[in-house]
């Protein structure tokens, strides 16, 4: 004889109650799979950044630091003026030169923004064992001239002329991974009295004698993935 209470199955009710812990759960993992890739995608997006700042630090100092430089002699000591001529956008002895300008650029996930869109030269004499902003060795015994400018997406650097090749700065690939370089503003620290101290920090239009100029602070604007634009000194 057969035992119908041992063979009964579940109820509707106990089925529907089943399918609904059930989607309970499975709404729980859905959720913290979102929020794992989100974070995931973060972090990703914010080792990107820190990796581009840095780049771009090591670059911006190096480049500066070759501003004017060559090989010491006493010619070269008495007559700057002849070892760096006037030509293009520098004068007589000028070894930095800069413009100073504004951009609207479009932002990752959509819109614009008006943004600072400086550039800076510089030019140094002699290249030995000097390798430029793009990895090739400097020319030995000649005077190069290297540009650092951004164009919305990248932070570029040109030699000599020659075309821009970008350094920092992608947008390519998943929205959230995008890297851009918005704009770059520079501001020149001058000596305007020859006490070896810096007077006053300007931009390149409040700049009258170039050849008072020390040093540069370079300010890039930033967008890493859809996060609001972000400025780096």
């Amino acid at each position: 004889m057969i035992n119908r209470a041992k063979t009964q199955g579940f109820s509707l009710v106990e089925l529907l109650i089943g399918i609904t812990i059930g989607l309970f759960l499975l709404a729980g993992l859905l959720t913290f799979f979102g929020q794992t890739r989100a974070a995931y995608s973060y972090q990703q997006s914010q080792s990107g950044q820190q990796d581009s700042e840095r780049l771009a630090n090591i670059m911006f100092t190096n480049v500066l630091q070759q501003a004017g430089i060559s090989e010491m002699t006493n010619q070269r000591i008495l007559n700057r003026a002849s070892l760096f001529p006037a030509g293009g956008p520098f004068a007589d002895g000028q070894t930095v030169v800069g413009t100073q300008a504004t951009a609207t650029v479009n932002l990752i996930g959509g819109g614009t923004q008006t943004v600072a869109n400086d550039s800076i030269a510089i030019r140094f004499w002699d290249g030995t064992g000097i390798i430029d902003c793009i990895g090739n060795p400097a020319p030995v015994g000649a005077m190069s001239v290297v540009l650092l400018s951004v164009d919305g997406v990248n932070l570029n650097c040109s030699t000599d002329g020659g075309a821009a090749q970008p350094l920092v700065g992608d947008d390519q690939g998943p929205v959230a991974q995008q890297i851009r370089i918005l704009g770059m503003a520079v501001a020149y620290g001058l000596d305007t009295n020859a006490d070896e101290s810096i007077d006053s920090f300007q931009r390149a239009g409040g700049v009258g004698d170039w050849n008072q100029v020390r040093v540069a602070e370079i300010q890039l604007i930033i967008q890493s993935g859809t996060r609001p634009p972000e400025s780096l000194s």
